[in-house]
């Protein structure tokens, strides 16, 4: 009876002893996929956005929302001292309406051979960096077309009162 006892003690040990680093190795890897993942989804989402498609159209968005805000001075909906909040108010729904409705995908041959785990967190991280970085450029492109009508603003006004 003494024997069995130290025999089933021994194969609890030898169990124990060979599959615990398998189950290391394993939770091991799949951290080190996260990981991966997240590095070449910044990466790729980095290189994937266009800065000039996004900068060129924030600056179309200022132009517009400055267009809209003049035409409906021009017409009596806003006073003058409701214009500039009136333009910044319309740029900032472009820019938000630019975040929601664009929904960047990566390309799926880029999961080829790649874990679950790693499909997913890619996947996530690409999504929210891409559009970070997007609605960053066309923030950048709004106050850019601001500056840039301003100052033409301000240039024309000292133009036509000297």
């Amino acid at each position: 009876m003494r024997i069995k006892q130290t025999f089933r003690c021994y194969r609890f040990i030898f169990i124990l002893i060979l599959v615990l680093p398998i189950t290391i190795q394993a939770q091991q890897n799949t951290d080190l996929d996260i990981i991966n993942a997240k590095a070449d989804a910044i990466r790729d989402a980095k290189a994937d956005v266009n800065p000039f498609a996004w900068f060129t159209a924030g600056c179309l968005l200022s132009y517009t929302s400055v267009v809209l805000a003049g035409r409906a001075y021009s017409e009596g909906s806003i006073t003058s001292e409701m214009q500039i909040p009136a333009a910044l108010c319309v740029s900032t729904l472009g820019i938000a309406t630019l975040y929601y409705s664009a929904r960047p995908d990566p390309p799926t041959n880029r999961f080829i051979g790649k874990t679950p785990q790693y499909v997913e967190t890619y996947i996530a991280t690409y999504k929210q960096k891409s559009r970070n970085r997007q609605t960053l450029l066309a923030a950048a492109g709004v106050a850019n077309g601001c500056l840039i009508l301003s100052a033409s603003t301000v240039g024309l006004a000292y133009g036509l009162t000297a």
